[in-house]
């Protein structure tokens, strides 16, 4: 998996090339979804490991607490397992994986703002709005058609004359 940086350079559209940017588009999509899918089952992973621990440690509190003989609150103990070494580094493990995901999330859709962008632009290309191409509309279609059926006609009418003259009439 590449960096997000990389991606990140990627994302401008070059529009003297949109064959290339339409061509690489859906790979680079893949590969963002991808990237996205890896950091969120970290985050994930992660999120299921505090909360293991949180429990882990609250049980572990209240029995080291009712050991002592000393009053039991839920607010004691939270407190104890919130403060926990091991605690903070899992925390902060997460809230890195979150931070990192929310990242690729961001890149996906940004990916995906860059299809419908790649997707206008071809438009504009055919349209003509760059300059170096003038495609023909519709209506201009529609005349070369009738007008390649008058020819047609124009052409049989002529071949009839001559076999009639040639007929002798």
């Amino acid at each position: 998996m590449q960096s997000l940086d990389f991606y990140r350079d990627r994302l401008q559209i070059d529009r003297n090339a949109l064959d290339d940017e339409l061509a690489s588009q859906s790979q680079l999509f893949w590969e963002v979804g991808e990237g996205y899918v890896l950091c969120t089952g970290k985050r994930d992973a992660l999120k299921v490991e505090v909360s293991r621990l949180h429990s882990q440690l609250g049980l572990t509190e209240r029995l080291a607490l009712a050991e002592a003989g000393l009053k039991v609150t839920e607010a004691s103990i939270e407190e104890r397992v919130l403060t926990n070494a091991d605690m903070i580094a899992v925390g902060n493990s997460y809230l890195t994986a979150k931070a990192n995901a929310d990242t690729w999330a961001t890149m996906k859709e940004s990916y995906t703002q860059r299809s419908y962008a790649l997707k206008d632009l071809v438009a504009l290309y055919i349209a003509g709005y760059f300059g170096d191409v003038t495609p023909k509309r519709a209506s201009d279609v529609i005349d070369d058609r009738k007008h390649e059926e008058r020819r047609e006609g124009l052409t049989r009418q002529r071949q009839a004359l001559v076999e009639k003259s040639s007929d002798g009439g």
